[in-house]
């Protein structure tokens, strides 16, 4: 999944606002599709062969609900740079390489071109590796991240309305220069 991923970083004591990474990445429409192929035959390969190794065959049924997750580089360049604003670039980091996950998100990102936003909401007392992922019933969540997220939304909900707006004003008056 292409986007950008809030990450808190690894602190003795995570305070209220403080440290929250950004990762960024964007792939193509094509190399998602390439990727979804291949991991489709490599599923496939793996039921059939696991099934093989116990004497028995498998039967799969495999339907790819959700489309990869691609964002727009200039909607993620927007979002990075919000959020360095408001942060500072000491909460920026890479995601690389992509995440290739699938998200009912897609499905707007096909029609609107936007970014991913992930509020990172590991207890600062876990490093990555030993950070639960996020869908796993032993993963911990540090509500401390609840408050950035609000005023991150916030914030890029004003920027952009502010730049329609002016755009706007730039097409009806366009003698207006600032």
């Amino acid at each position: 999944m292409a986007g950008v991923e809030v990450v808190p970083e690894r602190r003795e004591a995570l305070q209220p606002g403080e440290q929250v990474g950004v990762r960024r990445a964007v792939h193509s429409g094509s190399r998602s599709r390439s990727l979804r192929v291949s991991a489709r035959r490599l599923l496939c390969e793996l039921v059939t062969g696991m099934a093989a190794a116990h004497g028995t065959t498998a039967e799969i049924d495999y339907d790819a609900e959700l489309p990869v997750t691609v964002t727009d580089p200039a909607e993620t360049a927007f979002a990075s740079d919000t959020i360095e604003q408001l942060w500072g670039a000491r909460r920026l980091a890479a995601m690389l390489p992509p995440h290739p996950a699938s998200e009912d998100f897609s499905r707007v990102l096909a029609r609107v071109p936007g970014a991913f936003v992930f509020p990172g909401a590991r207890p600062a007392r876990l490093s990555r590796d030993e950070a639960e992922e996020n869908h796993s019933p032993r993963a911990e969540f540090d509500e401390v991240v609840l408050d950035d997220g609000a005023r991150l939304l916030a914030e890029l909900a004003v920027r952009r309305l502010t730049r329609v707006r002016d755009e706007c004003s730039d097409v009806a008056n366009p003698g207006r220069r600032a």
